[in-house]
């Protein structure tokens, strides 16, 4: 199955040049035929072209299903990395895990100072089509670490760090089917200063695991462990 994207739908059926084009000129699709598409919130449509040209194509509502899947839970709050290819990877991969939302932040040992979104909002929307989900993902903007930390203050969530003994397991101290937040800090790790900041806004440490991991790795554990948590609850 190939799945568009139609964030505009159910209002307009119509096709951006790009999602047009790979109708029209890569699939071969024609006037008549049938597509598949979600508009992102989920809801899934079974539409037919009533226009098909490689700059412009159109469809009509031939059938509305609303997604049986819930909006997905985890937010991820993380350091973007000096390289960049690694964190396309991770961002893709992460919504094909069914990631709900990617905050980007600047940390005290942040290698990356700047962060352009469009490329990556394009590998997450690719992701979810290719994964064939309905919910699309929201990414935020860089953000330094005290100015997020003080809009989010209420959230909760959990912060994965190195430091400390007994540091409960993220999948232990997840609950199922709840709404989770987890901050994974860059490769010099959170600072003494932003770890004791996250714990006063009752944020809870937690581990990935006895492994030492790279960011984007730490963010993919963090995702799959909020994905099984879930996956086992409904088992």
């Amino acid at each position: 199955m190939q799945l568009f994207y139609l964030p505009q739908l159910p209002e307009s059926g119509v096709l951006d040049a790009e999602e047009a084009n790979h109708a029209t000129k890569v699939l071969r699709k024609r006037v008549g035929d049938e597509l598949w598409a979600t508009d992102g919130r989920g809801t899934r449509y079974r539409t037919r072209l009533v226009e098909a040209q490689a700059k412009r194509a159109e469809v009509e509502i031939v059938e509305k299903m609303p997604s049986t899947k819930s909006r997905p839970w985890l937010h991820l709050v993380i350091a973007p990395t000096k390289n960049l290819d690694r964190m396309e990877w991770m961002v893709e991969k992460a919504v094909e895990l069914g990631v709900a939302e990617i905050h980007f932040i600047l940390t005290e040992h942040s290698e990356r100072k700047v962060l352009k979104l469009e490329r990556l909002q394009r590998k997450a929307i690719s992701a979810m089509k290719q994964s064939l989900k309905d919910w699309a993902p929201t990414l935020f903007p860089l953000t330094p670490w005290t100015d997020w930390l003080d809009t989010h203050q209420e959230t909760g969530g959990f912060i994965a760090h190195l430091e400390g003994d007994n540091t409960p397991h993220l999948f232990n101290a997840l609950t199922a089917n709840l709404s989770s937040w987890v901050l994974i800090g860059p490769e010099g790790g959170f600072s003494d200063g932003e770890i004791a900041a996250a714990l006063s806004k009752d944020m809870k440490p937690v581990s990935l695991g006895s492994e030492r991991l790279r960011t984007e790795t730490a963010g993919l554990a963090a995702a799959q462990l909020v994905a099984l948590k879930n996956e086992l609850d409904i088992l």
